[in-house]
């Protein structure tokens, strides 16, 4: 059953005029005749009753025009569907990210591509970098935004933007009073970071700091750990110590926390956008042009 002519017949039956169809479709009435009666054979019953004052449907095509335009329908649905698909406009992505992404990045991102977007939905995982590139390899995600994230085989790993690193310190602190901080300057303090391995660029900041005498136990340092940066803040206000953290944490003010600039040639962390290498989805291709582009103001 081609759909040419059910489309005919489907158009004669909204007419119910042979020649004034043939008019709308553009094509001669005895050639829009013979496609009808063909289809009326392929299908084994009459779907018009002709006769010379006017034409129109028998039971059989009053049961048979409905669904056949429903059906139509159905066809241009999918057409129309597959090829928003195939521009990026259809869909669903996994993407997971960092917890600072979502301070800044993130929410101005998903705005914007849901504005570009608004049939592609988004599954949102938070997770650590490394955690993104594990679950990256594996296929359970198709985009990740993490922090510092190196090369790796089989990932494509993008620069999103260098963010500044700051030194969180208590509003007592010595180094309040400093106009800007050097590494020099942090020997000994009491620190409170992330980790290892989870902001290496910051990790690789603080295995410059110079080491204390280990004779000097009075100014020995200390270390703690947290998960998160919030966390971390919360500590810095109690006392536990001073951290190193990057830009967009210095948003989430905490009461009692100073944010001092660090002079450093490499005082900066890197925010990253990493997706399968041989990835060919315009689902991920759209994004990670919308995430990269300076609309989003992000370098």
């Amino acid at each position: 059953m081609e759909l040419r002519t059910v489309r005919y017949a489907l158009a004669v039956a909204e007419i119910l005029h042979f020649g004034r169809a043939s008019e709308q479709l553009l094509v001669s009435q005895p050639s829009l005749s013979r496609q009808v009666r063909a289809l009326e054979q392929e299908i084994g019953v009459a779907l018009f009753e002709r006769t010379s004052r006017q034409v129109r449907l028998t039971a059989a095509g009053e049961q048979f025009m409905p669904l056949a335009r429903r059906a139509l329908d159905l066809l241009d649905l999918a057409a129309e569907r597959a090829q928003e698909s195939a521009r990026g406009a259809l869909g669903q992505l996994r993407l997971g990210f960092v917890a600072t992404a979502a301070i800044d990045v993130l929410p101005r991102a998903l705005a914007l591509h849901r504005a570009h977007r608004p049939r592609v939905s988004i599954n949102l995982s938070e997770y650590t970098s490394g955690e993104q590139v594990r679950a990256l390899v594996a296929g359970d995600l198709d985009l990740g935004i993490g922090r510092d994230v190196p090369a790796v085989d089989g990932l494509q790993v993008e620069v999103i933007r260098a963010e500044p690193v700051s030194v969180a310190v208590t509003q007592s602190d010595p180094l309040v009073a400093r106009s800007e901080v050097r590494l020099e300057d942090l020997v000994g303090h009491p620190t409170v970071r992330l980790p290892p391995g989870r902001a290496p660029q910051i990790d690789a900041l603080w295995a410059q700091v110079p080491e204390t005498a280990v004779n000097d136990w009075p100014n020995r340092e200390v270390v703690h750990e947290a998960n998160q940066y919030m966390t971390i803040l919360a500590l810095v206000e109690a006392g536990m110590g001073i951290a190193l953290v990057p830009q967009p944490v210095t948003q989430l003010r905490q009461s009692g926390v100073c944010f001092l600039s660090l002079a450093h040639a490499e005082a900066s962390s890197t925010l990253t956008l990493a997706y399968r290498a041989d990835d060919r989805s315009p689902l991920v291709r759209d994004f990670r042009e919308l995430i990269m582009s300076s609309e989003l103001a992000l370098t």
